[in-house]
């Protein structure tokens, strides 16, 4: 599909995911159910806390440094590029288009939710059926941007980058043979669904489950060098499913958050508060 010239700017969050990636993927062949939420940050590269920028000329900034982030940030510009030239289409549309942008420019066999948990607004859950004419083509998203999880929630830099695309063909390869692996997968989107009106300890509480399984089966998605210990620490984990570079840490209780950030600034960590942001926003420019 070939896009069109633009006449707005858009600006647009990255995406944090909780529970259930992996089942996105377009080689899951049952249910999925992911709970990711649209996020940006105070800085001063992030105008608005927006970290992404895409102007009426194609220019792309971002505020993160480095491929490897975790962010979901390819898919994210490209669903971006969509949104830019077609604004009247409907979320399905430039859904499936990144889904053929990344397998045809890319050579990327990425699924849907980064795409949906940047520019879709708010904290969600995003589920697709199990059956074959709508699995990963049908998507019904729900949000609660107030979820209390998010108060608890730290974003972190390790500042280190990896092939996310060498851990992914790991774990592709175990969805599609190893039977253990296929069990978790179905208990990670089970319990997306299940959790995302709970409270605050629970999805933590699955979201630990969740990332210390995935270790489990892939070592190579811990961290390239452990967080400092502290009793305010309850969890963490990395984003994006090939295990990249920002990740989230869980906090004991929301106001230990800016005593967290500074061990972890100590440490050699970046770290600051995510906010819950409104999807992609356009700004309008002027006809010449």
């Amino acid at each position: 599909m070939r896009l069109v010239k633009a006449k707005n700017y858009i600006h647009c969050p990255v995406r944090a995911n909780l529970l259930g990636g992996w089942t996105d993927q377009l080689l899951w062949k049952e249910k999925a159910a992911v709970i990711n939420f649209s996020m940006g940050w105070e800085g001063p590269k992030c105008p608005d806390d927006y970290p992404l920028t895409l102007d009426t000329l194609g220019r792309f900034r971002s505020a993160i440094n480095g491929r490897g982030t975790g962010l979901g940030i390819s898919s994210i510009r490209a669903g971006m590029m969509y949104r830019q030239s077609f604004p009247e289409k409907s979320s399905n549309d430039y859904i499936k288009f990144v889904l053929e942008y990344e397998k045809a420019i890319l050579g990327t066999e990425g699924g849907w939710q980064d795409q949906i948990g940047g520019l879709e607004p708010g904290f969600k859950l995003i589920t697709t059926p199990g059956d074959d004419k709508n699995r990963h083509k049908k998507f019904k998203i729900i949000r609660c941007d107030n979820h209390p999880v998010v108060e608890r929630i730290i974003l972190f830099d390790t500042r280190e980058r990896r092939n996310a695309g060498n851990i992914g063909d790991l774990v592709r390869d175990l969805m599609q043979r190893d039977r253990k692996f296929q069990n978790h997968l179905r208990k990670v989107a089970e319990l997306a669904e299940e959790c995302f009106e709970k409270d605050a300890d629970e999805v933590i509480k699955a979201c630990n489950f969740s990332w210390q399984g995935f270790l489990g089966f892939v070592p190579k998605m811990k961290l390239p060098k452990p967080l400092p210990k502290s009793k305010k620490i309850v969890g963490h984990m990395l984003l994006g499913a090939g295990g990249g570079g920002f990740g989230i840490v869980f906090v004991d209780k929301p106001e230990s958050r800016q005593e967290v950030i500074e061990i972890l600034s100590k440490s050699g960590f970046w770290a600051t508060v995510p906010k819950v942001m409104s999807g992609i926003k356009l700004i309008q420019t002027e006809e010449k």
